[in-house]
């Protein structure tokens, strides 16, 4: 396994160094997996912890590691975080190293880890306390890259900009052969500021930036003075939450075509006893990686029939054989007792309970691109548990079965029970794998089909398993949905509407990058909408310029110009106009030679209508109940929320009544995402009182001809 895993990364680093092509999106040169808070929190306890987190860590396919510098003494567990290190450096990791938590230049600086902070700011003995912890880190760490700071501010908050100037200028060619990463701060303006506003350009090789504030639109200024000064830009933390709908981080990072990523925390997706990857890792891995081969599982008992089964319950003695496909590339395994193997298909004789668990195959294509398996093995006992099948659908009765037949949009929960004491090992569809019991499938579509198994193993290795086959209904839906993103066609042409940051463009019908990706939020004025493109990084807003051409502005852009009005055709298509606006060509258009154009609502051929396409449920229309959006006021028949509570004795609740409504519930929540309150009845709603600020809202309700409907959104309260 190490032999191979080595070959891909000397593959990766070959190509880079020559700018041709990595295994990366966009051809990026580096994805470093963040592991800091494993070792600040103390996670990393024991050695097979430390090798199952470099396992896991390879099979994200990562070409570096990030690791965390402590004040002088704070480090929870150097002899573990030693461990790792030498396990990291062994197998060809390149090493980043920045302090540990926020403001962690300043921590290290006042010597602690965690508490409050003292002042730091052009004070000349905790400055050199700063310089000389790096210096002695990096003399005992080697680096490939380090940064004296993590989070700490623009020029004039923690740190003057001189003293900036100073730390990096001194430890530049003094950190035992490591370059220079910066700044790393916060956000996109902060970072932006440390490079305009100091010298520190002199001394690093990689612009860094966090984007927690979700500074979007900022990337462009960023990346503009890092290349003016002939530097690479890294994303420096990033992950795949989308806290607003406006693109994850991540997606946005490499939708504006940075050249490296720090995927934080990503040690959180590895099993720690196994080095398998979860479903949220994979899902981090199918946006950073050019390519996930599709890989097919291939099992075998006592020289039977082969089957598609990750999973293999056997008798004690029986001969197992597993065979994945495809056979080109290379493989690697391992698993229980210790097992490796570096053949695509493995034998395991005579088994026992020292073969059961799980063994995870490791895939590396011929062109380099990376993907693992996990199969499952058991004893079939006399004594083998007893499983009982358990599920529950948006939260009500739990049922025994396992056939299941529910709508896009539930919430299913899959929770057998045993009375036994061992382990359980999940696989299901798109390589869904989980190590709890009980299981959640959030917002079910079509592409969550499938059967899903259950294995479990006791503490003999005995095991059973159980299969659920969920099938999902089309449910109608109602158009447009603030949460979803959207495709948006011109079928006269059989073209694409996209934008790039600065101007709208069409392509072809089979681009599914970030920049043909909308959403389609309601506007200030009701039965109008904004239209984002999430990969139009700097410029995300579509709107009339008022003459014949529709441009792109930021999300700061509010007014008429950028609201739009969906005007529903028979055949399933769409006007999109900018009617409110005073503007005498309002309508949107693609003309005879791919280009957008805005247009008189005079215009009525094929060249002016669009259709939506949901990225995740299919073309709007299709076999769906659209909420029609004409371009004159209509009766509203969805429920209206406030934007605004102006006192502490005001209520959130609807705005308006909705005849027919059978079922209602609302859920509040802070902006970090912590959940605060429900109701299940529209006239008891939520009473902020004295909190000032802004919250989320979550609204799903469901009327007596069927139709459920769901939206959100952010409310601010005033608190007087």
């Amino acid at each position: 396994m190490n032999r191979i895993i080595s070959i891909i990364f000397a593959t990766v680093f070959f190509l880079s160094a020559n700018a041709q092509t990595t295994i990366y999106t966009n051809d990026m040169d580096y994805v470093l997996g963040d592991v800091k808070q494993a070792f600040i929190q103390d996670k990393i306890t024991t050695q097979e912890q430390a090798q199952n987190l470099i396992k896991g860590l390879k099979n994200l396919g990562v070409n570096g590691i990030r690791v965390p510098i402590f004040a002088e003494g704070m480090d929870p567990n150097k002899p573990m975080f030693d461990y790792f290190y030498s396990l990291a450096v062994a197998e060809g990791f390149p090493i980043f190293a920045n302090p540990a938590q926020s403001s962690g230049g300043q921590r290290i600086a006042i010597g602690i880890l965690n508490g409050d902070l003292s002042s730091v700011k052009d004070d000349s003995e905790k400055t050199a306390v700063l310089i000389n912890r790096i210096k002695d880190f990096a003399a005992e760490y080697s680096c490939k890259w380090i940064n004296p700071f993590n989070e700490d501010g623009a020029p004039g908050g923690a740190w003057s900009a001189s003293q900036m100037n100073l730390i990096y200028s001194s430890l530049k060619g003094q950190v035992n052969g490591a370059e220079l990463i910066g700044p790393c701060a916060w956000g996109i303006p902060a970072s932006t500021r440390v490079l305009e506003e100091t010298t520190i350009a002199d001394d690093i090789t990689i612009a860094g930036t966090h984007n927690l504030g979700f500074n979007h639109e900022n990337w462009d200024d960023f990346i503009a003075v890092a290349k003016a000064k002939n530097l690479p830009v890294w994303d420096s933390e990033v992950n795949h939450n989308d806290v607003y709908t406006t693109g994850s981080r991540l997606e946005v990072a490499v939708a504006a075509g940075v050249d490296g990523l720090v995927m934080y925390n990503i040690w959180n997706t590895i099993d720690l006893t196994t080095g398998a990857i979860g479903n949220s890792g994979k899902e981090h891995m199918a946006i950073y990686l050019k390519n996930m081969p599709a890989l097919t599982p291939g099992s075998q008992i006592d020289g039977g029939d082969w089957v598609e089964k990750t999973s293999v319950v056997a008798s004690a003695g029986s001969k197992i054989n597993f065979a994945p496909m495809p056979e080109s590339g290379t493989w690697s395994w391992s698993g229980p007792n210790d097992f490796t193997a570096t053949t695509r298909e493995i034998s395991i004789d005579n088994i026992d309970a020292n073969n059961t668990g799980e063994y995870v195959a490791s895939y590396t294509s011929p062109e380099g691109d990376i993907n693992h398996l996990v199969m499952t093995l058991a004893l079939s006992c006399t004594n083998s548990p007893s499983l009982t099948s358990y599920y529950r659908i948006d939260k009500e009765n739990w049922f025994t079965g396992t056939t299941l037949n529910l709508d896009e949009g539930s919430y299913l929960e899959l929770g057998p029970q045993t009375s036994s004491t061992g382990s359980w090992i999940w696989s299901g569809p798109n390589g869904y794998t989980s190590g709890s019991r009980q299981i959640t499938i959030s917002d079910v579509n079509k592409t969550d089909e499938g059967v899903y198994t259950a294995t479990f193993i006791d503490e003999s290795g005995c095991g059973n398993s159980l299969e659920f086959d969920v099938s999902v209904n089309d449910t109608d839906v109602s158009f447009p949905d603030p949460d979803a993103r959207y495709f948006i066609d011109c079928p006269e042409w059989n073209l694409r509407l996209g934008a790039d940051g600065t101007n709208a463009f069409t392509t072809s019908t089979s681009a599914t990058d970030y920049q043909v990706q909308w959403t389609v939020k309601e506007s200030t004025n009701e039965g109008y909408y904004y239209i984002d493109c999430i990969g139009s990084v700097a410029d995300p807003r579509i709107r009339t310029d008022r003459s014949d051409f529709a441009d792109m502005t930021g999300r700061s852009s509010t007014g008429t110009q950028a609201k739009w009005s969906l005007t529903r055709n028979d055949d399933d298509t769409f006007f999109l106009s900018t009617t409110l606006d005073n503007t005498s060509m309002p309508r949107l258009q693609v003309n005879s030679a791919g280009e957008v154009r805005m247009v008189s609502t005079g215009l009525v051929d094929n060249t002016v209508k669009f259709t939506f396409t949901d990225i995740e449920k299919g073309r709007v229309g299709n076999e769906s109940t659209v909420t029609a959006i004409n371009e004159t006021p209509v009766a509203v028949s969805e429920l209206i929320f406030p934007g605004l509570l102006e006192n502490s004795g005001a209520q959130f609740l609807p705005l308006n009544y909705v005849a027919n409504v059978i079922s209602y519930q609302l859920d509040i929540y802070t902006i970090q995402g912590q959940h605060i309150f429900t109701s299940n009845n529209m006239e008891i709603g939520w009473s902020p009182c004295q909190q000032r600020g802004l919250f989320l809202y979550r609204v799903s309700y469901s009327k007596s001809d069927g139709k459920l409907i769901r939206t959100s959104g952010k409310v601010y309260c005033n608190g007087f």
